[in-house]
């Protein structure tokens, strides 16, 4: 399995394996990061929740289900819901992982600032 990165200014796409990206995070702690914690983006989740559906009765239950997701979010780094990386946070993680044995064009993406771990 691999993760689906988007940067949330340039629409720039990053696939990174899954280990690869834990490994990254462990790495990153290790030297010193201190995660900020991912954001929920309510907004986005209910319109990738409803892109499909027709019916209210469906797209309310979609936006019900996004606002307990938004209640109980975590600040996951590993979930894949959109969540989002802020640009303060990639800053601090490229810092982290500069010099690392972490692969290079994944400190290069997380670098370019604000991406969004996409969902599966």
């Amino acid at each position: 399995m691999s993760y689906h990165f988007i940067n949330v200014e340039t629409g720039e796409y990053f696939y990174c394996d899954e280990q690869a990206w834990i490994r990254a995070l462990d790495t990153a702690e290790k030297n010193g990061w201190e995660p900020y914690g991912t954001l929920y983006d309510m907004e986005y989740s209910i319109e990738d929740e409803c892109a499909f559906l027709d019916d209210e009765a469906e797209i309310l239950y979609a936006v019900i289900f996004t606002m307990g997701n938004l209640s109980q979010w975590k600040g996951s780094y590993t979930e894949k819901c959109n969540q989002v990386l802020d640009f303060n946070d990639t800053v601090f993680l490229t810092e982290a992982l500069e010099g690392t044995d972490t692969d290079p064009e994944l400190v290069r993406f997380i670098d370019k600032g604000t991406f969004r771990i996409c969902a599966e």
